[in-house]
């Protein structure tokens, strides 16, 4: 009986849900935006929101500085930078609900099932299963299963799986407004305005999404006429790269997450979601954001907005780990999803001798792995169905990262084993799987 459910946990990890299906998404990585540096000169666009509507940095600003006091839980608080910048967006976008006068503020990572009509903010990552007519405004990324008239704000990404949704009772013309500095995954809008800094990526399900964009940002719009300039938002302060006008990028494979072939000054070179450009012209750039709307690349404050106008290429060779030492042994986690606000999970290495770390995942996923006396990680693999991340990976060691087509071979244990005996030259010495998970030890 065991066996059986662990077959049927493990093929719904790697075969349930694409990002078009999925119940449930999580790209709260564990990481909160910066606080602005007052010392930088701000770019025109981002001066010009400062003097004439909302600079997003302003309002996550006012958060951090609300979450570090107290003076929040005095009986009806209310704070009048914060109610002026929120009013900014109220009249620009026709709010017309009054905002909430429930107040829950919280100085680090939060998690609340479903707030209906509450303001919630959070110098941190904020996850839950939904919400109805909600403030929601977080430093760092939030994840939710779906919205109805909420207006949710992130200093990093946004991940959802529907707004508004059609075949919900709720659905009456109640969408939802969603900004974010980072990327917005939405995988159904019904109406739903939204905005994002570094990317967009949407399925339409009912009434067209409308898209707040910039000049720079408009290509990911899938209909011009669904726009919404607002030249008196500035979600982040970037400066165009110099080098935006001379790059040429191409989609390398059709993945969820595309690879990027981009091609400058005569070289080119292939990059992940993640992945940062070593050498030449672009040295220094790390490639943020991908989809088959476009790409964006950021160096500092530069972005570099890239759509695919090249033929499509082949999806990039896989990586190899480099050989593990004499006598190093596999470890394989396996989860669903992460059971924490922020989307964590903390792996504690306590092995004696090398070791090299699998870790999958369908839903996005922060792994912390902390490395214990005498303990020798010679590699990671870090793979499933949907981008996660490695939080501060120990110096020296070399990450492999396999997502989309690479997760969703592991239907059982054995083949499991055989994709990883290929990829690392090493066979399972420990496998651990549960659906959702919080900390591990591997010994």
């Amino acid at each position: 009986m065991y066996q059986a459910c662990r077959w049927m946990s493990l093929f719904l990890l790697m075969f349930g849900c694409t990002r078009q299906e999925r119940g449930k998404t999580a790209r709260a990585r564990g990481q909160r935006a910066p606080a602005v540096d007052a010392a930088t000169p701000l770019g025109e666009a981002a001066r010009y929101a400062r003097e004439h509507g909302l600079y997003l940095p302003d309002l996550l600003d006012r958060v951090r500085a609300l979450a570090a006091g107290s003076a929040w839980r005095q009986p009806g608080f209310h704070d009048r930078e914060l109610d002026r910048l929120l009013g900014v967006l109220q009249a620009r976008f026709q709010l017309t609900e009054p905002l909430p006068s429930s107040l829950v503020v919280q100085r680090g990572d939060l998690e609340i099932a479903f707030p209906v009509q509450q303001m919630i903010l959070v110098d941190g990552n904020f996850s839950g299963a939904g919400s109805d007519g909600a403030v929601i405004i977080a430093t760092g990324h939030v994840s939710l299963s779906h919205s109805h008239r909420s207006l949710v704000i992130a200093g990093g990404d946004i991940d959802m799986a529907s707004d508004n949704a059609i075949d919900d009772e709720l659905a009456q013309h109640r969408p939802s407004l969603l900004l974010a500095a980072g990327a917005i995954d939405l995988s159904w809008a019904n109406g739903t305005t939204m905005g994002a800094g570094n990317g967009l990526d949407f399925g339409v399900s009912g009434a067209p999404a409308q898209l707040v964009v910039s000049p720079r940002t408009r290509h990911f719009a899938a209909d011009p006429d669904l726009t919404i300039e607002a030249p008196e938002i500035a979600l982040i302060d970037e400066v165009p790269s110099p080098l935006e006008a001379s790059a040429k990028a191409a989609q390398a494979g059709e993945a969820e997450v595309p690879a990027l072939a981009l091609y400058l000054g005569g070289s080119r070179v292939v990059l992940r979601q993640g992945d940062q450009v070593t050498s030449g012209a672009a040295a220094g750039y790390r490639l943020l954001y991908a989809s088959s709307r476009g790409f964006v690349l950021a160096r500092g404050r530069e972005r570099m907005r890239l759509a695919a106008t090249l033929p499509p290429e082949p999806a990039p060779p896989d990586a190899q780990l480099p050989r593990p030492p004499a006598g190093a042994k596999l470890h394989v986690i396996a989860v669903y999803e992460a059971d924490t606000p922020g989307r964590r999970i903390v792996v504690d290495v306590d092995t004696q001798g090398p070791s090299v770390l699998a870790l999958l995942a369908h839903d996005s996923v922060s792994w912390v792995v902390r490395l214990g006396p005498g303990a020798q990680l010679a590699g990671v693999v870090l793979a499933g169905t949907h981008v996660s991340r490695l939080v501060d990976p120990p110096a020296q060691v070399p990450v492999i990262v396999r997502f989309d087509d690479f997760g969703q071979v592991f239907s059982d244990d054995d083949r499991a084993a055989e994709s990883l005996l290929a990829l690392t030259g090493l066979a399972l010495a420990s496998f651990r799987h549960e659906y959702g998970g919080k900390t591990f030890t591997v010994r």
